[in-house]
């Protein structure tokens, strides 16, 4: 897995997700192992008219069906975080940024992994978690 940066900023001081940085295109493209271009390419920028949910949906449309996976979104809480870190499972953790800003980062095995503004310290409370999953396309309809 490659790690992506972002290449556009909210005010300078952090990625500020939805705030015109595009954090979570890159994290997304460093979990997908992709560019940060092919995902806004498939789901646009998210910016602070376009809900995140819904960008959520287009990637996972137009991008994961076609290799049968499939986003699994879940609220933070220390039952999760207990799971993931015996798991080692890769996440990207949506929160609360330095400067008050919503921030994305790559999380995996109970630590954040990757910061797509470069700084670790950016996420400092997280509210989701958002995981790719794999379905067996003989058992799905």
């Amino acid at each position: 897995m490659r790690e992506k940066f972002q290449t556009r900023f909210g005010d300078g001081s952090s990625c500020q997700l939805r705030e015109s940085g595009n954090c979570a295109a890159a994290a997304f493209a460093t979990l997908l192992d992709t560019t940060v271009e092919a995902i806004e390419g498939v789901a646009g920028e998210l910016t602070r008219e376009v809900d995140f949910v819904d960008w959520l949906n287009e990637i996972e449309r137009r991008w994961l069906h076609k290799r049968c996976e499939f986003f699994i979104t879940i609220g933070d809480c220390g039952e999760i975080r207990r799971v993931m870190q015996k798991s080692g499972a890769w996440a990207v953790a949506i929160g609360r940024g330095k400067g008050g800003s919503t921030h994305a980062v790559v999380y995996r095995g109970g630590r954040f992994h990757h910061c797509p503004s470069g700084n670790l310290d950016d996420l400092r409370e997280v509210f989701s978690f958002t995981m790719v999953a794999r379905s067996d396309p003989k058992t799905t309809r």
